[in-house]
């Protein structure tokens, strides 16, 4: 397969941890240890890497703590439960696995993945790169652009700038709006009672945007209820919006150049995956781990 070095592949790591821990159930090593999360994001990294070939490439992830938004609004992310226990054990084997697959990991204090995904894509396409945004969160849609699109690895689907349009007939930057109207429960973020998406792109899709309903908001005076609950939500729903906005200009001290990978580390991989019993990719890497000894 050939390789594609004007595309850049930003990949959500703390979204697919979790939905790696969800969608596979019961898996573990003959001692009990659990390797169902690793075993997920290992398949979605092995996945990128056959299928795509990239050059250059790298995981973001979430650090445990405070963010900037818990300073707009301090019940962000209240809901959230603490990590399963199951899942916070396979953290040090996710990342010893994509440190043998020689892929960068980049995170920063007080921010969150998407900030980073979303800064490294403003400054992948300054620099004339294409970029893909490796993951199924839909919060990325607002960083769509003809040379940015999301790439969901464990439902094959693809979102690009016509996809938005035909699908929600917004533009990907108005989903911000969107979000700001629909709130998003799993971030506790509030947005307006008795709004949810379907509700939020249909009237970002007639006025265009949170500023251009309540210009208007007149025009929906007819459903009383829908009319009420925006009058009284104004100051919560600019607060949703800029809770739901990704920061696209962090400071980080990696460059693009730094995601340019490098060939695997197929002892250390090995040695990993026989370690956690996933015996398929222990026979692959200890094919290529002998190869690598007869260079």
């Amino acid at each position: 397969m050939t390789q594609d070095p004007e595309k850049v592949f930003l990949i959500d790591g703390s979204a697919f941890l979790y939905r790696a821990f969800h969608a596979i159930q019961s898996l573990s090593t003959a001692q009990g240890h659990p390797t169902n999360a690793t075993f997920g994001v290992t398949r979605i990294l092995m996945k990128l890497i056959r299928e795509k070939n990239p050059v250059y490439a790298a995981v973001f992830f979430d650090v445990k703590g405070l963010t900037f938004r818990h300073e707009l609004y301090e019940d962000y992310k209240a809901n959230r439960p603490p990590m399963p226990d199951e899942l916070a054990a396979q953290i040090p084997d996710v990342r010893r696995m994509i440190t043998a697959l020689n892929i960068p990991i980049v995170q920063k204090m007080g921010y969150e993945a998407d900030d980073l995904v979303g800064t490294f894509a403003r400054m992948a396409k300054e620099q004339g790169f294409d970029v893909v945004m490796v993951t199924g969160d839909k919060d990325f849609i607002q960083l769509i652009t003809d040379h940015c699109i999301l790439w969901d690895p464990m439902k094959d689907t693809v979102m690009d700038r016509a996809a938005v349009r035909a699908d929600m007939d917004i533009e990907p930057d108005q989903f911000i709006d969107v979000l700001g109207l629909a709130g998003d429960t799993s971030d506790n973020i509030p947005g307006v009672s008795g709004v949810g998406i379907k509700t939020a792109v249909k009237l970002v899709a007639e006025f265009g945007s949170i500023d251009g309903l309540y210009q208007n908001l007149d025009q929906v005076a007819k459903k009383k209820k829908l009319y009420q609950n925006l009058s009284t939500s104004r100051d919560t729903v600019l607060l949703s919006r800029d809770l739901a906005t990704i920061d696209q200009h962090v400071k980080v001290k990696e460059t693009i150049e730094d995601f340019k990978l490098k060939p695997f580390d197929n002892k250390q991989a090995f040695a990993l995956f026989q370690e956690l019993e996933f015996k398929t990719l222990a026979q692959e890497f200890a094919q290529k781990a002998d190869a690598s000894k007869k260079v």
